[in-house]
C-alpha cells in the first residue's frame, strides 16, 4: 500500500493584486445601480414637493382669470376668461405710494424718521421701520421700504 501525502491546506489561486474579484464587479455595480435609483427617486420627491406641473398633459390646472378692483377697497367677481373653465380669483387692489431709503453709514431709525416727519413725534414711523428689520440692526447700504407720509400712525 502506498501512501500519500495530503496538504493541511488546500492552495488558493491567487490573483495579481490590481485586479479585483468577478464579485466585487457585481457588487459595485449594484450599489451604484441603487444609488442613481435613490437619486431619481429624491428628484421625484422634491419636484412633487415643489408643486411643479408634471411634463405630461395630464393634471394640468385649469386656467384662472385675475380681477383686480379697484383702489376703492370693493371687492368685484369676474367670471373667468371666455373658453376658461378656471375659477375667478378676487384681489383687492391698493394704491402704491412707497418709496425706499438706501442706509447710509451713521443712519439711524431715528434720524431716518426724522428726516420723514420733520415735525411732532416719530416715534409711530420708528416702529415701522424697526418692524422692517425684524429685530436685525441696520447695514449701511439697505434698502428700506418708507411708510407714506401721514399713513399708518397711532
Amino acid at each position: 500500500m502506498s501512501a500519500t501525502m495530503l496538504p493541511l491546506y488546500a492552495p488558493v489561486a491567487r490573483r495579481s493584486p490590481g485586479r479585483p474579484a468577478p464579485q466585487v464587479y457585481r457588487r459595485r455595480r449594484l450599489a451604484a445601480v441603487a444609488m442613481v435609483g435613490v437619486v431619481v427617486l429624491a428628484g421625484v420627491l422634491v419636484v412633487r414637493a415643489l408643486g411643479v406641473a408634471p411634463l405630461s398633459g395630464a393634471g394640468r390646472h385649469a386656467p384662472v382669470a385675475v380681477v383686480a378692483a379697484p383702489a376703492t377697497g370693493s371687492e368685484t367677481t369676474a367670471p373667468a376668461a371666455a373658453g376658461a373653465a378656471g375659477p375667478a380669483v378676487h384681489l383687492d387692489a391698493q394704491p402704491v405710494a412707497e418709496t425706499s431709503y438706501v442706509v447710509q453709514p451713521g443712519d439711524t431709525l431715528w434720524t431716518i424718521a426724522r428726516r420723514l416727519q420733520p415735525d411732532g413725534d416719530v416715534r409711530p414711523v420708528v416702529d415701522r421701520l424697526a418692524a422692517q428689520l425684524h429685530g436685525h440692526p441696520l447695514d449701511a447700504g439697505q434698502r428700506l421700504v418708507l411708510p407714506a407720509a401721514g399713513g399708518g400712525g397711532r
